[in-house]
């Protein structure tokens, strides 16, 4: 009579007499050597690692005659070498094992000595980022205590023999400052928890001049005077009642840069000319841009490759620190200023000539256009595309993002006394936005369409001028 077939068990190696097929690997094992490998291995199939459960296996029917042992399974020659056989497969195991572990040692050593590395550099990047953090809150800190720190020259290029009174002039300055805009506590006109009207625009000046388009302009509300910026070098002093022009500076063959009020004088910037109403001048080469101090009779002056400070009444230049940026702003209180070349903003300490703090706060794709401190003093924004970020330079972060409307590019954004509202200007419209202080966010509150929009600033709190190529509108604000 011919033995039934042996079936063998894939875990033990051993015949089964209770044998089940595992529907994952297709293979055969006793059922309860498998069920002890499934409680002890979350249920995983011991070939393919899937997923198997007990009401998964397959049963497999056996002859019910039990199995007969060979004989030579019991003598000794054949025990000692199946124990040899045994012994040698497990020899193999250990050392295939050993063999594991000696690389598992070497990657984890590798692995632990590149995340120690790692954490290095992080904690030195966090280290390095809490201390400029640090020192900036101190310095916004000082600032709003009217309490500025004495600088120390030691690090800064020498430019001229009175830098270290240029110096003692900007701290001083800063601290008059600080005491004259604690002191005015200004309010907002409004109601910030209703909706802003916006009036419909009107039309205080027109551009007569054939061939040429406003590309920008600059009120002095103390003498009722503006100054308009045409694109053929040409700029007109005009008086805002009556719009008659008392002024023309047009000895330019070069790109006007920047105008603006020194002491009430009214001054002109090209590419290499400084020109004053008064009819002083002065001369320096790849001029960018420039911006007048906020109380002192001092221009900031930015070249191709450092600042330059130049003081209006001794008519020469005074300071210099190596920085060049395409967008900069100085701060309200005259001490601080911000300037970017892309994407990251640098804070300098005028008085001391060093930067305090970097920001790397917008998307490395973007290429901020328009740089400017809040009034408050503690706010500075930052045009780029469709968004205008409003940084909290207390905490080094962006506190809110306004986004203008659709893939419309942001022309120009001005921002109030009380720096509640915020006025944005594209190509279409001009649209309003209003703080909420219990929020701690801005909403759009209003917009009006105006066309072909260049510039807007606010000259009061519930005005805002407005200028396309032909005219300067003035739009007033109401609730």
């Amino acid at each position: 009579m011919k033995s039934p077939p042996k079936m063998f068990c894939s875990l033990s190696g051993k015949p089964t007499t209770n044998p089940v097929i595992s529907p994952k690997s297709k293979r055969i094992f006793d059922r309860d050597t498998l069920l002890g490998y499934l409680k002890s291995n979350n249920n995983t199939d011991p070939i393919t690692e899937e997923s198997l459960t007990e009401e998964e296996l397959i049963n497999v029917e056996t002859d019910p005659i039990p199995l007969v042992k060979h004989t030579t399974s019991t003598s000794i020659p054949s025990l000692l070498s199946s124990l040899q056989n045994e012994w040698d497969a497990l020899a193999l195991e250990v050392f295939q094992l050993r063999k594991q572990l000696v690389t598992a040692k070497e990657e984890l050593s590798v692995a632990l000595y590149h995340h120690d590395a790692a954490v290095r550099v992080a904690a030195k990047a966090i280290r390095e980022r809490d201390e400029a953090r640090k020192g900036l809150q101190e310095l916004v800190a000082n600032i709003s205590n009217g309490d500025a720190v004495m600088p120390d020259t030691e690090n800064i290029e020498e430019a001229a023999p009175d830098e270290e009174t240029f110096e003692s002039r900007i701290v001083s300055a800063q601290k008059e400052l600080f005491q004259k805009h604690k002191s005015e506590k200004v309010k907002s006109k409004f109601d910030l928890n209703a909706d802003i009207e916006i009036k419909e625009p009107e039309i205080i000046w027109r551009n007569e001049f054939e061939h040429s388009d406003i590309i920008d302009f600059e009120r002095n509300a103390e003498t009722n005077r503006t100054l308009i910026t045409l694109n053929n070098s040409v700029v007109l002093l005009i008086q805002n009642d009556d719009g008659k022009q008392i002024h023309k500076f047009d000895h330019f063959n070069e790109q006007v840069v920047a105008t603006g009020w020194i002491n009430n004088i009214a001054y002109v910037v090209s590419e290499s000319k400084i020109l004053f109403e008064n009819d002083s001048s002065a001369e320096l080469k790849e001029i960018q841009t420039a911006k007048p101090h906020p109380s002192l009779p001092l221009l900031i002056i930015q070249t191709l490759e450092e600042l330059r400070v130049y003081d209006v009444e001794k008519q020469e230049f005074i300071y210099t620190i190596p920085i060049s940026f395409k967008q900069l702003d100085i701060h309200v209180d005259g001490d601080l200023l911000a300037g970017t070349n892309g994407h990251v903003i640098e804070i300098y300490n005028l008085s001391k000539g060093e930067q305090v703090l970097t920001l790397d706060l917008i998307p490395q794709d973007s290429n901020i256009t328009q740089l400017q401190f809040g009034p408050n003093g503690y706010w500075l924004l930052a045009s780029y595309g469709q968004h205008v970020a409003i940084i909290d330079l207390r905490k080094g972060t962006i506190a809110n993002t306004i986004e203008g409307e659709g893939e419309v590019i942001i022309a120009d954004f001005t921002v109030d006394p009380t720096s509640t509202l915020i006025c944005v200007a594209n190509t279409s419209s001009i649209i309003l936005f209003k703080y909420s202080k219990k929020a701690r966010s801005w909403t759009k509150t209003n917009e009006r369409s105006v066309s072909s929009i260049l510039k807007a600033k606010f000259t009061s709190g519930s005005e805002i001028l407005v200028a396309n190529d032909k005219s300067i509108l003035q739009v007033n604000l109401a609730q």
